[in-house]
């Protein structure tokens, strides 16, 4: 569905988790390097051009060396 910024609220009922797809020109305006996609983002959540989607089933943290063994072992 689509997706909309929490805006002032303290919380909101879901979060992002990781994938992104796009076609390459979606950040074609981008800075050299490393930078955040938040304001790109933004510019598609006004647009309303930002789309996710739930995932109901398992999610694991995989960004280091133990949690990505604890996820190899949990899907071996």
């Amino acid at each position: 569905g689509r997706l909309t910024f929490r805006g002032e609220a303290a919380s909101a009922p879901f979060a992002y988790m990781g994938v992104h797809i796009c076609r390459p020109d979606y950040v074609a305006d981008g800075p050299e390097g490393a930078f955040s996609l938040s304001p790109f983002w933004r510019r598609s959540a006004a647009e309303g051009r930002l789309y996710g989607c739930v995932l109901d089933g398992d999610w694991m943290h995989v960004g280091d060396p133990q949690a990505r063994d604890a996820a190899e072992a949990k899907l071996a």
